[in-house]
């Protein structure tokens, strides 16, 4: 989740939601999103687009 990748960031929210103290570990880790760059292609646009706001129900 990019939007929280930052550690300025992060403390920011939480202090913002009342947390005190608050401590930001770094984290890495590998994905694997197929087996081979076709495998991942074929993952990636089976997934449904994101960050599409949805309209409201009667807008035309």
């Amino acid at each position: 989740m990019k939007s929280l990748s930052d550690p300025v960031r992060i403390c920011e929210v939480l202090t913002g939601a009342g947390f005190e103290r608050i401590t930001v570990t770094p984290v890495a880790d590998t994905t694997v999103w197929g087996r081979d760059p076709a495998d991942a292609a074929d993952f990636l646009l089976s997934r449904p687009a994101t960050g599409r706001r949805r309209r409201p129900r009667g807008w035309r």
